[in-house]
């Protein structure tokens, strides 16, 4: 046996407790490598750190009879292993954000096949759908009686025609719309009868006073002046 090892195992320790030491010390040193390198090498070093770790726990049951101690050894070793190989998992990436609001920029990602848009309409914060299809702004009716539009106080006169058909709006004018921080002013805007809409829609009627806005895959991007 070699010297270093007879220093560690003693001298009563034989040729098959050293086998399975040298098994399990390869383990070992394979183990820390994969903690201190990156998650590509940790990935490779840990499944072969694993497959030593078995060989010594296999190779020390069939040696129990004739070797109790080379066992206990690597039985050891494979507890102390088995949750710092655990721990170089590497952690899921964190999601991108969905929505970047600048000063005159707003960048936000497709989710559920629709851009959903935190805004504000004559200040009170609400959400917005992208709608190109959407002449103006449309208003639910709990929002719109929030900013001071309730449903006793509005003329349901317009036609417009919806997914489930046609019904009637009623045409308002809002002071301002902004998203992030970008406001136009004086925006055209119909409030849908209860039940009728579930979401607030941006509309052309304030796409249309934007510098430009533009869609390019998942990705939609707004520009004001």
């Amino acid at each position: 046996m070699p010297e270093s090892l007879a220093a560690v195992l003693g001298p009563d320790a034989d040729l098959g407790t050293a086998a399975l030491a040298t098994v399990a010390g390869l383990g070992a040193v394979m183990a820390l490598m994969a903690l201190a390198g990156g998650s590509i090498l940790a990935a490779v070093v840990k499944r072969i750190a694993l497959l030593l770790v078995a060989a010594g726990v296999s190779l020390g049951g069939f040696l129990m009879l004739r070797d109790g101690e080379s066992a206990a050894i690597i039985g050891d070793l494979a507890a102390r292993l088995a949750p710092s190989l655990a721990e170089t998992r590497t952690a899921p990436a964190p999601e991108p954000p969905r929505v970047g609001l600048g000063p005159r920029e707003v960048v936000a990602y497709m989710e559920r096949g629709a851009f959903a848009l935190p805004g504000r309409a004559n200040g009170a914060p609400m959400d917005f759908l992208f709608d190109t299809g959407a002449t103006a702004v449309v208003l639910t009716a709990e929002n719109a009686a929030r900013i001071g539009w309730p449903a006793n106080r509005l003329a349901y006169t317009v036609r417009v025609s919806t997914a489930n058909g046609t019904t009637t709006a009623a045409p308002i004018t809002l002071e301002r719309v902004a998203i992030g921080g970008i406001e136009v002013r004086d925006v055209r805007a119909f409030v849908a009868q209860p039940g009728d809409l579930r979401e607030n829609l941006l509309g052309m009627s304030f796409l249309a006073k934007l510098a430009s806005y533009e869609v390019r895959g998942d990705r939609l991007l707004l520009r004001g002046w």
